[in-house]
């Protein structure tokens, strides 16, 4: 039903007076009743609005921590990244500095027996 096929309906002082007392206390204590169901629901209605602001409030604060832990993670791979580059270059310079001991090494042999003989 539209809202233009709705009929409001006003009970006017004159209707009042021709509803007998017996039905006026009982659409007094279900009038009673509606706002009192009304009241609950608007209260229930601002917990809900309440809970939703903070849920809100608490989305945003882990978005921001996310944004700060993602800003430190990539940190961390970059100095990983230059950490895992700096060893490579000391194991190539290590295994250099190896080979030319080992030569060194050799070579001192060869001029021991070169002498001994």
């Amino acid at each position: 039903m539209s809202k233009n096929n709705v009929k409001k309906t006003r009970i006017s002082s004159a209707s009042l007076k021709k509803i007998p007392e017996k039905e006026k206390d009982y659409l007094a204590a279900v009038l009673e009743e509606m706002r009192s169901d009304f009241k609950a629901f608007g209260e229930s209605l601002d917990f809900v609005r309440k809970k939703g602001d903070a849920t809100f409030e608490e989305v945003g604060r882990i978005r921001v921590e996310l944004e700060e832990m993602n800003f430190r993670l990539t940190n961390v791979e970059d100095e990983v990244k230059f950490i895992r580059t700096t060893l490579e270059v000391l194991k190539t310079s290590l295994n250099k500095k190896a080979d030319i001991d080992f030569l060194k090494k050799l070579e001192i042999e060869r001029h021991l027996r070169i002498s001994a003989a």
